[in-house]
């Protein structure tokens, strides 16, 4: 899959072949099934360090933290190339 991805040169084309690899494998509701039992099995003030590669990923990680427990505290941390 990678060899394809890499052949594929129109940011269109990336865009669309994303969302289709995405839909295809399920993985947004995969990251939405491992949030919460991740968070069902965190310790009692336990850590869930959670990294996101596009903004798909960002929103269900927002969504899960607005509909869980209100107490969690959340850092954000962007490592967006306009920081560097």
């Amino acid at each position: 899959m990678l060899s394809l991805i890499q052949k594929i040169e129109n940011i269109k084309q990336q865009k669309h072949f994303k969302g289709i690899r995405i839909y295809t494998n399920n993985e947004l509701d995969i990251l939405k099934k491992t949030l919460f039992k991740s968070y069902s099995i965190l310790a009692p003030k336990g850590r869930l360090v959670l990294i996101t590669y596009h903004s798909l990923e960002d929103k269900v990680i927002k969504d899960f933290i607005k509909h869980t427990d209100k107490s969690i505290q959340f850092l954000r941390i962007s490592l967006s190339k306009k920081n560097f």
